[in-house]
């Protein structure tokens, strides 16, 4: 089962809070969206970077909810599920219009 998912980025400063959408991922679940994230952004290990627990991370479906650790400014990442067992022409449809 391939699931399509919408990755977040959120920016956090003193006077700034934004969200912006990353990029769309293809996945089987939650778990292998987490472990794209940790790796391809985080470069660490996301528990620590972000003082949340991996728990606490994949029930909110990424660290937005963490504190802002009142650097210049903090970027925290997550996810949403967009589309449940997206089809192979789906996907090649939006592989073609370099969406994925």
């Amino acid at each position: 089962m391939k699931n399509l998912y919408a990755i977040y980025i959120m920016y956090l400063g003193k006077d700034l809070s934004n969200k912006e959408l990353k990029q769309y991922f293809i996945a089987k679940d939650d778990k292998e969206v987490y472990s794209y994230i940790e790796k391809e952004y985080i470069y660490d290990d996301w528990p620590e970077a972000s003082d949340m627990s991996k728990r606490e991370i994949m029930k909110d479906k990424g660290d937005f909810e963490a504190e802002y650790n009142g650097e210049f400014y903090d970027t925290k990442y997550g996810w949403e599920l967009v589309t449940k067992n997206i089809s192979d022409e789906d996907i090649a449809i939006l592989t073609k219009h370099k969406i994925l």
